[in-house]
């Protein structure tokens, strides 16, 4: 399907941005008292929520200078970001299957 088609096609791109902003505007509703929630009993793991993109705007001011004052290559990073990725995924979408075989060896053994 061809969203930039759809999302460009007049009155039906229009309806789908609404209710796209509809959307986005309920999850905010419902989620606002949980934020708050979280902030006044438990302003431990708020500040720890809320540390993690600090983390990220810090690690990413700094991360051309560390690469160049140690020589790092720029590729070198991004492949070890790929394999480890590619290792993280490839071990989620095996368990699934795992998990899928062994409930049908369980169910074929009780049957």
């Amino acid at each position: 399907m061809d969203w930039d088609g759809l999302l460009d096609a007049g009155l039906m791109g229009d309806l789908l941005r609404m209710a796209i902003e509809v959307v986005m505007l309920l999850v905010g509703i419902i989620l606002t008292p949980i934020s708050a929630l979280i902030a006044l009993t438990l302003p431990d793991i708020n500040n720890a929520l809320l540390s993690i993109p600090i983390l990220f705007d810090y690690a990413n001011t700094y991360l051309g200078w560390i690469l160049s004052a140690f020589a790092i290559p720029g590729i070198l990073l991004t492949f070890m970001a790929g394999y480890y990725l590619f290792a993280i995924t490839s071990k989620l979408a095996v368990w699934p299957f795992k998990l899928a075989l062994n409930w049908y060896r369980a169910l074929k053994l009780g049957s």
